[in-house]
């Protein structure tokens, strides 16, 4: 058999170009959707029990693309009448079609088992079915751009022109890569695997030794007559470590296409400023004052090159349509689904004024992914086993194989399809993805942290209603990005991402980074550990400074910030200056909080020596997490 590794992009930058809420769906969707045509011609070839990654079950996406086949028969009904098992299919999902059908949850990579000699075919099948679905999509959205471009007063050569240009932008976006491994025997592969993973060869060599010493009987069913496994499945980890290998080197050699000038020179995208806009200045006037096109595009000085362009027609209820008719779902219906909140609209759930963008990331998921993480083998066995054994089995670890894989990707995608959606929605906020272990999404900044709390919590569950998630041995990291409501989109989204490596790179994953955007230019940056108690001393200053008659004053961390500044500017000892922060804290709290009786008093300044003792905190981030606290809280913040 051979071993697909399959990977498509680019994602983050490419759904960051957004002016809307909307923006940011479509550039999702469209990745899970292209992601689905790719996946859809391996299984159509092998089945989709070949797809080791993502889990497919249950995906809206993917059963979409099988309406026309595998849920084409036909079945009689209760009253008589036939129907088939896609209209069942819906009637079953009810008042949750729209979210199963229209949530983008398919990433952009795949792994599939193909038979023999057949992985480099299928590798380029994947990539033909994903660029024949762009291209048909294209050419949807360029049918609509050419009948608003073709007003008889304009040349021919010029619309050809951009038509030239528009599929050469388009042709050069999806980047794709992958990777095959051919099953090898024993020998080369314990050779091969050596070069990228000794760690991985030497722990199944010492689980060989183990299986093959005379402590084990040696089953004939798994054992040769010389009491030599015959099972080479157990090199699976090795397969894939190798095959992980060849797709980095790929990646790291991939092809950078250069654009074929096309026409005289135009405008850098708006979004991207990257690809030249699509038409001229009198075009992109006409779609921003005529009244069936001014909703779509509503400002003036914005123009997009395909990509974009294709992003903000192909779903849209009054663009190409291409999706709607393509999953053929009624224009009132599908244009209700597609009314994604304004960011406007967004912030009236919390303080009216301000947002946050979201983006979460599993840790380390590529080494639970390898088997790197697995637990060790001890804690898998029962007592009577391992005293059987003894101390032979010493810090071995379970094997990484096929199941693993299998359930590991059931567990992300059960999380995925069933908890981002509903958390959010609890929060007033969009779900822009939930792909696996990523989730992108924007609520109002008074629920941001609350809100990332439960979705982590959520992705921690090892098993709920018949359900198996990631579980309690795996975690996620944070970043948010707060600012105005009329904030540029785009902006938060990329500050989102950089502040979930912050939390990733600086606080040492399981964590939460957060940059806010104040309206005059000023940045606050802070984060912590998801287990820090600077979240419960949080939501106790919260609880202590909200409201009309609240005992502490808002302006108690405004306060603090005038004392505590001067030692935050240098990078000062901590441990020296405990003492004299924690005298500037409780001087702050007797001055603001004069409403507070003495225990709480006293209970508030234990919390914050107990935060600033915590081994990553700086006075910096000491400072910050104040001033973080009450902007976020802005009911009663900037008062």
């Amino acid at each position: 058999m051979d071993l697909i590794l399959f990977q498509f992009g680019p994602v983050q930058e490419f759904i960051a170009q957004a002016r809307s809420t909307r923006d940011l769906w479509s550039g999702s969707y469209l990745l899970s959707w292209l992601s689905a045509h790719a996946m859809k011609a391996v299984t159509d070839e092998v089945g989709p029990d070949a797809m080791i990654f993502p889990s497919l079950r249950g995906n809206g996406i993917f059963d979409a693309l099988h309406r026309e086949t595998v849920y084409a028969q036909k079945w009689k009904s209760g009253d008589g009448k036939f129907e088939t098992t896609w209209k069942r299919l819906q009637d079953e999902k009810g008042d949750k079609l729209m979210d199963w059908l229209l949530n983008p949850t398919l990433p952009n990579r795949f792994f599939a088992i193909v038979p023999s000699g057949k992985g480099e075919e299928l590798a380029k099948k994947a990539a033909a079915a994903l660029r024949d679905e762009l291209t048909k999509i294209a050419e949807s959205v360029w049918r609509w751009i050419e009948e608003k471009a073709d007003d008889g007063q304009r040349s021919k050569v010029d619309i050809e022109n951009w038509k030239r240009r528009f599929f050469a932008q388009v042709k050069t976006f999806p980047q794709m890569t992958w990777a095959v491994q051919p099953w090898l025997r024993p020998e080369e592969i314990r050779k091969e695997a050596r070069k990228v993973s000794p760690e991985t060869v030497d722990q199944i060599e010492a689980l060989i030794t183990l299986a093959e010493s005379d402590r084990i009987k040696h089953d004939s069913r798994y054992y040769d007559g010389n009491g030599k496994l015959k099972n080479e499945g157990i090199w699976w980890s090795a397969h894939y470590q190798l095959l992980s290998a060849k797709l980095a080197a790929r990646r790291n050699t991939r092809d950078f296409l250069q654009w074929d000038p096309v026409g005289s020179a135009a405008l850098k995208d708006s979004l991207s400023g990257k690809e030249e806009c699509i038409g001229d200045e009198r075009f992109w006037k006409d779609l921003t004052e005529a009244d069936n096109t001014k909703k779509l595009f509503p400002v003036a000085t914005h123009r997009y090159g395909a990509m974009n362009l294709i992003k903000r027609l192909w779903c849209a209820p009054d663009g190409s349509r291409y999706l709607q008719e393509w999953l053929k779902l009624p224009i009132g219906c599908f244009g209700e689904a597609m009314g994604f909140g304004s960011t406007q609209d967004i912030a009236k759930g919390g303080d009216g004024k301000y947002v946050a963008v979201l983006a979460l990331d599993g840790d380390q998921m590529g080494k639970w992914i390898s088997g790197e993480l697995i637990s060790e083998m001890c804690g898998h066995l029962a007592p009577n086993a391992m005293a059987y054994l003894g101390d032979k089995l010493g810090d071995c670890k379970r094997l990484l194989t096929p199941s693993y894989h299998l359930q590991f990707s059931e567990a992300l995608s059960a999380y995925s399809i069933n908890k981002p959606r509903e958390i959010v929605r609890k929060h007033d906020g969009t779900l822009v993805y939930s792909g696996g272990d990523d989730v992108l999404a924007i609520v109002p900044s008074t629920k941001a942290i609350a809100c990332a709390r439960e979705l982590r919590k959520a992705f921690c569950i090892d098993f709920e209603a018949g359900n198996l998630y990631p579980g309690s041995r795996c975690d996620m990291s944070c970043g948010i990005a707060v600012g105005h409501c009329k904030a540029p989109l785009q902006m938060l989204v990329k500050e989102a991402q950089r502040m979930e490596s912050v939390a990733k790179n600086q606080y040492g994953r399981a964590a939460l980074a957060i940059a806010l955007y104040k309206r005059s230019g000023e940045i606050i940056e802070w984060g912590c550990k998801w287990k820090s108690c600077a979240l419960g001393l949080m939501r106790k200053v919260t609880a202590l400074s909200h409201g009309v008659d609240a005992p502490l004053s808002g302006r108690f961390a405004y306060a603090l910030a005038a004392l505590l500044r001067p030692y935050a500017m240098k990078d000062c000892d901590k441990d020296a200056m405990r003492d004299v922060i924690l005298c500037e804290v409780g001087h702050v709290i007797e001055q603001q909080g004069s409403g507070l009786e003495k225990e709480e008093s006293e209970r508030l300044l234990d919390l914050c020596a107990q935060y600033l003792d915590e081994e990553a905190t700086k006075p910096r981030d000491f400072l910050n997490f104040f001033l973080a606290e009450t902007f976020i809280n802005r009911e009663k913040g900037d008062q």
